[in-house]
């Protein structure tokens, strides 16, 4: 064995953590499992934190500022959801709703223009997971903005 010189009390302290780290470091095994006094408990497995949303079925066009009341609106599975001028403006405004890339509706329609009165479409059926849609929205002729749908990761 070697020998520490009396004077140096932190080497000693170094080196007894060293010592006591190496020993009871797990190597290469699972220290959980190695570690565990008792075999017949196991670590609670908890479900993934989850939070309702409410579903949006209505999207009102902002004629103010040619986009939406809601930037991202929440679609649930099956519903129906439609675009419209709020009721208590005049008829006089126009808009056209456009999904360029994937669209959560069944086949897949991705147009919503209320000139011909078919604002509005069903929602899909299932989703894996949550998925965002981005759409872009023309109101009056103004700029299109482009707000988002999120679909799926309702229970």
């Amino acid at each position: 064995m070697f020998q520490i010189h009396e004077g140096r009390a932190i080497t000693k302290l170094a080196l007894l953590v060293l010592i006591t780290l190496g020993a009871g470091s797990c190597g290469d095994r699972d220290c959980r499992r190695s570690l565990n006094l008792n075999p017949d408990v196991h670590p609670l497995k908890t479900a993934k934190k989850t939070r309702l949303v409410p579903c949006d079925t209505t999207i009102n066009a902002d004629v103010n500022t040619g986009g939406v009341d809601l930037d991202a609106a929440f679609i649930c599975e099956n519903d129906t959801v439609t675009w419209q001028i709020p009721p208590n403006l005049p008829d006089k405004h126009t808009f056209h709703v456009h999904f360029a890339n994937g669209s959560p509706f069944v086949g897949g329609k991705s147009d919503f223009p209320d000139a011909y009165g078919d604002a509005s479409g069903k929602v899909k059926g299932q989703y894996q997971k949550l998925e965002a849609y981005k759409y872009s929205i023309t109101v009056d002729s103004m700029k299109p903005v482009d707000p988002q749908v999120i679909g799926g990761g309702n229970p």
